[in-house]
């Protein structure tokens, strides 16, 4: 048996297992997620915030409507998380290994995605 704690990617899985919402949003969240763990600093975020980061920011780029991920989490307990995500995406040459994410997201992704300012998430909460 293989047993480890619970990771980012179980809990995307887990947070989106009763949405009707499209494998693309399920995707994308898997990605960010990802690529949030390379940040030192989400190592301290427990990987139940980093996915529902991943998915408020995965609905957001997708649909412009950040509805609420049912995790348990404000939108203020998620700041710094979605905050670390905004600058791993503005400076990828900071992070080795996220711009090589990027370029694999971008040749086997069927689209490609836009974080909108961070300003305008802020607003629509």
């Amino acid at each position: 048996y293989r047993l480890s704690g619970p990771t980012a990617y179980t809990f995307v899985e887990h947070f989106m297992r009763h949405t009707q919402e499209e494998e693309v949003v399920r995707a994308l969240a898997h990605h960010l997620a990802d690529m949030a763990l390379l940040d030192y600093r989400c190592v301290a975020f427990l990987p139940s915030a980093v996915a529902a980061s991943a998915i408020l920011l995965a609905r957001t780029a997708l649909y412009y409507s950040a509805m609420p991920v049912d995790a348990g989490y404000t939108l203020e307990e998620l700041s710094d998380c979605i905050q670390a995500i905004y600058d791993m995406h503005e400076n990828l040459w900071v992070w080795p290994g996220c711009a090589q994410m990027m370029l694999h997201w971008d040749s086997t992704a069927q689209f490609r995605y836009f974080l909108p300012p961070l300003s305008m998430l802020i607003a629509m909460h």
